[in-house]
């Protein structure tokens, strides 16, 4: 059986906890890569069409700076993880997101916080921001949630997470606690369930 934890990316483990306990309806993975939620949520959600800049095995191409392939209303849900930094037009990509799903449809969405203390502590080092120059944008707690909201989301829940500096690194198998508090400042990415109002 395949695990979140395989992939090395934790935010697949924490939007997977956010995916309600029964999905009926089409779902839409916008940025799906190479495949590894589908893999994840195999058997869970019965009708996933992936989404990709680049075209793959079973994936729709798209450019997430223009409007989406699909009809209005077309997603009883849309999940979009690690990608909204990386566009030029992120407006309009949630814009779209909120144009594709049904009244009262889910996103789950994700993206690293530029706030994080540890990110902090590397600029006041003398380091650039995190993954400058291939991330394109750079969100807070604070300004991705009015962007959610001025996009016509409300934030259902969130599972923003932080790792264990150092320790996660000698650990078998690392830990991802999530943040309750203060997640300007503990949350290292960013993982929300938001539906359209």
């Amino acid at each position: 059986m395949i695990r979140a934890t395989d992939f090395n990316r934790p935010w697949y483990a924490k939007a997977i906890e956010l995916l309600p306990a029964k999905i009926t309806g089409p779902i839409v993975e916008l940025g799906a890569g190479n495949g590894e939620l589908a893999e994840l949520t195999k058997g869970r959600i019965k009708k996933l069409t992936l989404v990709d800049i680049r075209r793959g095995r079973n994936t729709v191409r798209a450019d997430f700076n223009r409007p989406l392939p699909f009809r209005s209303g077309e997603f009883t849900g849309a999940i979009s993880l690690e990608v909204i930094e990386h566009l030029i037009n992120h407006e309009l990509f949630l814009k779209e997101v909120y144009r594709i799903l049904k009244p009262r449809g889910c996103l789950i969405i994700s993206t690293p916080n530029i706030v994080w203390w540890g990110y902090r502590l590397f600029m006041f080092l003398g380091r650039p921001p995190k993954k400058e120059g291939y991330h394109l944008r750079f969100f807070t707690h604070y300004s991705l949630t009015r962007l959610l909201k001025q996009s016509g989301f409300t934030i259902i829940q969130s599972n923003s997470f932080t790792t264990l500096p150092l320790i996660n690194r000698y650990l078998p198998k690392p830990i991802y606690p999530s943040v309750k508090f203060w997640p300007n400042l503990l949350a290292q990415d960013l993982v929300f369930l938001c539906q359209k109002n």
